[in-house]
């Protein structure tokens, strides 16, 4: 609760390009303060795409909504906005993008569904801090939008996370939740005085609040944001010019309509080939990862209301997808390494003999 944290909060006010930054303690957090924020409450819908981490759909539970999931499109992990349309009812509350490896999720054709039916759009914008689309950065794109400081994201303060909007009232309602629901003013200045000591807790809320050392670390990590940015993106653009000529793998690409921060390197390969290649890489110390299982896939999920099928383009990108190390310490020769690796499976997968 000091300078620190004060510092960055407007300095993710000035990367978002939004007017209002509450600093918290981690990007769950963000999302539990952003869904009390936007007043959601039991029996409130909210439509996120199957393609995400659970705290996605498991912090807006936890305010008591009905999750349903809307599908993403199989080539990207981005979500399918038809779909979305085709889930709506006058229970809606919360439309969810999320924006999956960095690369912007489509916000504006979601907040003109939801201006034309009062329906909040909310942006999961924990791999995409330092991406924008058409020029505008992300966090300005939606009603409110989530970071993620965690140790694996684009900036990496161990912990923490923060929540920006245009909305005085969102803004508001976001730091009083997390920072045990307390007003420490009254709401008007023609209200009577209090005394100088007093506080009111106002709402059930939570200690979300991040350390001056979390706060300091993650200004740190922003002013760097830039020359992260163009480390990911020379490693996103060898492994483009590596495996240009590998047709057994399908590779992200750089869209035209956004400057995208890659978060992950996230490869499809057939699925029958999947566990193979990732118990190949594993087995030579490179260590990859599959993001993500369809949310609804947990068990914490009844399969009675969530079944399997239910959305198909999330699961095959479930199926398919491998995501490769781009991270910024990731050196020239550790990435060469993960470049042999995965050519040396396929040529292997060629003459039969995996090496």
């Amino acid at each position: 609760m000091g300078p620190q944290r004060d510092g960055l909060e407007r300095d993710l006010s000035r990367q978002a390009n939004a007017d209002f930054a509450v600093a918290v303690s981690s990007g769950t957090a963000a999302l539990h303060a952003a869904y009390s924020a936007v007043g959601i409450s039991p029996g409130d819908e909210v439509i996120i795409p199957a393609m995400t981490f659970a705290a996605t759909a498991t912090a807006a539970m936890h305010q008591g909504a009905v999750v349903k999931f809307s599908d993403v499109d199989p080539a990207t992990g981005l979500v399918d906005v038809a779909s979305v349309e085709n889930l709506v009812t006058n229970r809606t509350k919360v439309i969810v993008a999320v924006d999956y490896a960095g690369r912007p999720a489509d916000a504006p054709s979601l907040m003109e569904f939801g201006r034309q039916r009062e329906i909040t759009v909310m942006v999961d914008a924990a791999h995409s801090l330092g991406s924008s689309l058409d020029g505008h950065p992300v966090g300005s794109l939606a009603d409110i939008t989530c970071f993620s400081m965690f140790a694996t994201k684009n900036i990496a303060a161990g912990e923490g996370g923060g929540v920006v909007t245009n909305s005085v009232t969102y803004g508001q309602r976001a730091r009083r939740f997390a920072s045990h629901g307390i007003r420490r003013e009254p709401d008007s200045p023609t209200a009577e005085s209090w005394d100088p000591w007093v506080y009111d807790v106002e709402e059930l809320g939570l200690n979300y609040r991040p350390s001056e050392m979390q706060s300091a670390l993650a200004r740190s990590q922003l002013r760097a944001l830039h020359k992260f940015k163009t480390k990911r993106q020379r490693i996103f653009d060898r492994y483009h010019g590596e495996f240009a000529e590998l047709h057994e793998i399908e590779l992200p690409h750089d869209p035209p309509d956004a400057d995208v921060m890659w978060h992950l390197f996230p490869i499809r390969v057939t699925a029958s080939e999947r566990l193979a290649l990732f118990r190949h890489l594993r087995s030579r110390g490179i260590v990859v990862q599959v993001n993500y299982l369809p949310v609804y896939f947990h068990s914490l999920f009844d399969a009675r209301q969530y079944p399997l099928g239910l959305c198909p383009g999330a699961e095959k990108f479930y199926r398919e997808e491998i995501s490769l190390p781009i991270h910024v310490g990731l050196t020239s020769q550790q990435q060469g390494r993960v470049i042999d690796a995965v050519k040396d499976f396929y040529r292997g997968s060629q003459t039969g003999v995996l090496r």
